[in-house]
């Protein structure tokens, strides 16, 4: 798998996934991109589900690796 980010401040952004089939990952990576609406946010995950939070309503990040 591999990643490439293209800057251009004159296209319209787009995310493009090529991928061999749809899956859990497919299915988070399109509700998170629809999901963008322009503001700075991140996105939280909490028993399953995804949710995405503005930056200024953050007061903690807790990174768990695995």
């Amino acid at each position: 798998m591999k990643f490439e980010l293209h800057i251009n401040p004159d296209f319209e952004e787009a995310v493009r996934a090529d991928v061999h089939s749809r899956s859990d990952f497919t299915e988070r990576l399109e509700q998170l991109v629809m999901a963008y609406n322009g503001t700075d946010s991140i996105t939280a995950y909490a028993d399953g589900e995804m949710k995405v939070i503005c930056f200024n309503e953050v007061e903690c990040v807790t990174v768990l690796d695995g």
